[in-house]
């Protein structure tokens, strides 16, 4: 994104929307266990506009994290993705 993006998820997702014309794929390399309502409104949007929305599913990697559902991976129309 350019240094204009905003510094958040949603805004981030908004601004790809705007500026990336239709059909775009929106890379998400982050995830959280809380499900956030803006942000899952950001990603309708964006699906709604032709995007494709990429995201990280969750890494332990042998951390001392709690496994379970990551957003924004799991959010309808969200391709999650793990390695």
């Amino acid at each position: 994104f350019s240094s204009t993006a905003p510094n958040s998820p949603h805004g981030a997702i908004n601004w790809a929307v705007a500026n990336l014309g239709p059909r775009g794929v929106v890379n998400l390399s982050l995830g959280e266990p809380s499900y956030r309502s803006h942000l899952a409104t950001a990603v309708a949007a964006a699906w709604n506009a032709g995007h494709v929305l990429v995201a990280s599913a969750g890494n332990l990697g042998g951390m001392s994290q709690t496994p379970g559902l990551q957003y924004p991976a799991g959010y309808d129309n969200v391709l999650g993705v793990s390695g």
